[in-house]
């Protein structure tokens, strides 16, 4: 019986020119145009209130980024992804990254303005795109994976039958000579069934290695949708409690495997009748087996065929149980739950430490520009309230990072950080395969443009809203007011490069390392042990007055943020992709809705509150989110249950 399973099939197809090396190629190239593209952007982002000060273009641009990123996350990337397919749609996305770049050499109104709502656009897209092509990539990696094992285990299989049939044949011979030589000797009926009286009967060992076995192969098959109650179930058919199966002459199987050495221990009875050789030339039934598998009944004996009265060993008839029957290649999905997810988080995990890496590098980069051109930092105000307390009110405090930056620097940063988006998009053009299933006909229209706002009202979805918007809230947070309240007021506006090389570098880690950790803990202890961590930053961040004689407490408090941050933003995606595998493009779309306006937010309200009412904000944000985040894993594990038990 045939299993019907499209998902598999179409996975199967898509997978078909795809290798595992190809897989992590594609991965590679992906997250290093990443790399390429926001070592190029992050720099500059972080220094728009400092290069572009003038009329807060810088600050006003930024807030037109993340608006288009909203906007054309709830509209755009399911329709184009479906339409253009994953390859092309991380192409134009990247292209669209340059212009906004290339502004900085003569930032005004209308270069600054149109280029940033563009590369909003960019950046849903090709966010949505590398999610998507993640979630397809991982799962044809688990495919690839699974086939390499079935094939082992099928030649090792093969291996096993072929040793267990020749050692039959071998002890099949023996049997025959032992038998010839004891009747040339005249041995008695008699003194057979005392040698023998001790020995187990035919009926009980076939029952005992009937249950044993079967139950050992139903117990440690990777396979069950191949068995035949399973794939009828899957296929809407149903097959009768006890099936007769009918005895096939000349068989190997029917022959050999129910030869025992073994015989009755009722001393009254000949030989013959012992070994079932009457009138009717065959064995008595066998009791039927019922559990895990289907009723089995005795086939026939005939003693005429493969050495006549050859009885076989009882180990090799138990060697032949114990090579349990070929998978038929199809893995049953609730088998590769775990698998799939734990390579999905790991996927991600790289993604995230290749990403955040360019806050490192692109701060790298913008320090030693800076600090090379002899720019000179404005005197740190020490009566200003720094940290917490800072206020928006304190023009004094606000101006630590005036003097900016010399046309020279910004014709070389601007130049650098230009160079490397090109090299981006050169790698996508050059080296990334498309997905071969990853188009679809599709038709522009109102309810495909809605399909983000449609999904948007699932339930899960609903309770992942606001630990999604967090995540964009605390980068927002780090970008807008972390840099001016604490490092750029107490300490200089010099700085705030340095210290977020050290923000970079524990997104990276802790992104990586959450990845990993998923395939051994879960979940679950990954973010309540993040939200723990959030929870006491967020409380030393009240408490700390920032001292610019102390600056080891910069570090570790970006150091923290940072963790907080890589743990969510590689681990939140990877979760949507395996709750919303039928709906990626649409749940991935929303997610970087409520993401972006997570990131808005901050830029909007960064002038008008003071920064201790912001940490009480995101505290909030961040608890609300993670309840919700459980309530969406009970859920999760209530839908994967019933669908276990509807297939078990």
């Amino acid at each position: 019986m045939d299993i019907q399973q499209p998902s598999i099939e179409v996975r199967e197809r898509s997978s078909s020119r795809f290798t595992k090396f190809r897989v992590i190629k594609n991965l590679v190239v992906i997250s290093s145009t990443f790399l390429m593209l926001f070592t190029a952007y992050d720099g500059l982002s972080m220094l728009q209130s400092t290069m572009n000060k003038e009329h807060n273009i810088g600050t006003i641009s930024q807030a037109v980024v993340y608006a288009g990123f909203c906007i054309s996350s709830m509209l755009l990337p399911k329709y184009v992804i479906k339409r253009l397919g994953c390859r092309i749609t991380i192409l134009i996305a990247a292209v669209l990254f340059i212009p906004y770049i290339a502004a900085n050499f003569y930032p005004n109104w209308l270069t600054m303005m149109p280029s940033a709502f563009l590369l909003g656009i960019g950046s849903s897209l090709i966010w949505g795109a590398q999610c998507t092509y993640f979630n397809e990539s991982a799962l044809i990696y688990c495919t690839l994976t699974a086939r390499d094992e079935v094939r082992k285990y099928n030649i090792e299989s093969t291996q096993n039958s072929t040793e267990a049939h020749f050692s039959a044949r071998e002890s099949n011979a023996t049997s025959v000579e032992y038998l010839a030589a004891g009747n040339s000797n005249a041995t008695s009926v008699d003194d057979l069934s005392a040698n023998n009286s001790n020995r187990q009967s035919v009926e009980q060992l076939s029952v005992e290695n009937l249950n044993s076995n079967y139950n050992h192969f139903y117990e440690n098959s990777q396979d069950l949708i191949s068995t035949p109650q399973i794939k009828a179930k899957f296929k809407g058919d149903t097959l009768p409690e006890k099936t007769e199966i009918p005895p096939r002459r000349g068989s190997y199987s029917v022959n050999k495997r129910f030869r025992v050495s073994a015989v009755c221990s009722d001393l009254g009875k000949s030989v013959e009748e012992r070994l079932g050789i009457g009138a009717k030339n065959q064995m008595s039934p066998l009791p039927t087996v019922t559990g895990k598998t289907r009723s089995i009944s005795a086939p026939s004996y005939n003693p005429n065929e493969n050495g006549g009265n050859a009885i076989a060993s009882r180990q090799n008839r138990e060697s032949y149980y114990k090579v349990p029957r070929k998978s038929t290649g199809y893995i049953d999905a609730l088998q590769r739950f775990a698998g799939l997810e734990s390579i999905t988080a790991r996927f991600f995990g790289f993604h995230g430490l290749v990403f955040h890496s360019a806050q490192v590098w692109s701060n790298l980069v913008s320090y030693y520009i800076l600090q090379g051109g002899n720019h000179v930092n404005a005197t740190v105000n020490l009566t200003c309230f720094c940290g917490s307390e800072f206020c928006n009110s304190q023009p004094e405090c606000v101006g630590v990072s005036a003097g900016g930056v010399n046309e020279d620097l910004r014709y070389l940063l601007s130049g650098v950080s230009v160079i490397l988006a090109v090299i981006g998009v050169i790698l996508v053009l050059i080296l990334l395969d498309p997905l071969q299933t990853e188009k679809e006909p599709v038709k522009f229209n109102f309810n495909v443009l809605l399909a983000t706002f449609r999904n948007c009202k699932k339930l899960e979805q609903i309770s992942l809203i606001p630990i999604s918007l967090y995540i964009g809230m605390i980068q927002g947070f780090y970008t807008a007011d972390f840099t001016k309240s604490f490092i750029g007021c107490a300490w200089g506006s010099s700085y705030v490069g340095i210290v977020t090389v050290f923000y970079g570098m524990a997104c990276a880690f802790a992104a990586t390392l959450s990845g990993f950790l998923v395939k051994y803990i879960g979940r679950i202890p990954i973010f309540l042990t993040a939200q723990l961590v959030n929870i006491g930053i967020s409380v030393f961040m009240m408490l700390w007055v920032p001292d610019p004689n102390h600056p080891t407490m910069f570090f570790v408090t970006a150091t923290l943020c940072g963790i907080v941050t890589g743990v969510y933003w590689a681990q939140i995606p990877a979760f949507y992709g395996v709750l919303f595998k039928k709906d990626e493009e649409a749940a991935f779309g929303c997610y970087y809705v409520c993401s972006s306006l997570g990131w808005l937010i901050p830029f909007l309200i960064s002038n008008y509150i003071c920064t201790s009412v912001k940490i009480y904000i995101l505290l909030t944000v961040s608890t609300l989110g993670i309840l919700g985040y459980l309530i969406t894993e009970r859920i999760y594990f209530k839908r994967k249950n019933q669908i276990s038990l509807r297939y078990a």
